[in-house]
């Protein structure tokens, strides 16, 4: 009984080991194909960045810090959104973070004011609540009341 105590775990390990190494085995399958697959995820995205969205939204807040801005818009409302961006900003808005040059140009925003916005393609933004997306992707802003 003291043997099968002492042996077992070497059995257990060797059997874990074996298992491992076979699954090893299928992985180097799924790999050759993992080119081919990125390839085609990298031409769909680069196709989507050059289509640009517009859409309306109200001016929430304005937030000036130094040398940064952070514009907060809500009720946004799509006019021209190919990839279906602004589904992220409709249920809690937007907040754009700006610097330097690009504030500097939004200083005749105040809250309340309607404006159009086009983004400049597929922004990155974070996944909180309300997303933020930088400053750099607002290709044009214009009030409209």
């Amino acid at each position: 009984m003291n043997i099968l105590k002492k042996i077992g775990p070497f059995f257990v390990g060797l059997i874990l080991l074996s298992a491992c190494s076979a699954t090893n085995d299928t992985n180097d399958t799924s790999e050759t194909t993992l080119p081919e697959e990125t390839a085609s995820i990298s031409s769909e995205t680069e196709s989507s960045q050059e289509a640009p969205a517009t859409f309306t939204a109200t001016v929430t807040s304005l937030t000036e810090e130094e040398q940064e801005m952070q514009l907060y818009l809500e009720n946004v409302e799509a006019i021209d959104d190919p990839d279906n961006i602004t589904a992220s900003f409709e249920t809690e808005g937007v907040i754009f973070n700006l610097s330097g040059d690009e504030s500097d140009e939004l200083s005749e925003l105040e809250q309340g004011m309607k404006v159009q916005v086009t983004l400049k393609g597929l922004p990155i933004m974070t996944m909180s609540i309300p997303p933020q997306v930088p400053g750099q992707y607002i290709e044009e802003l214009k009030i409209i009341e």
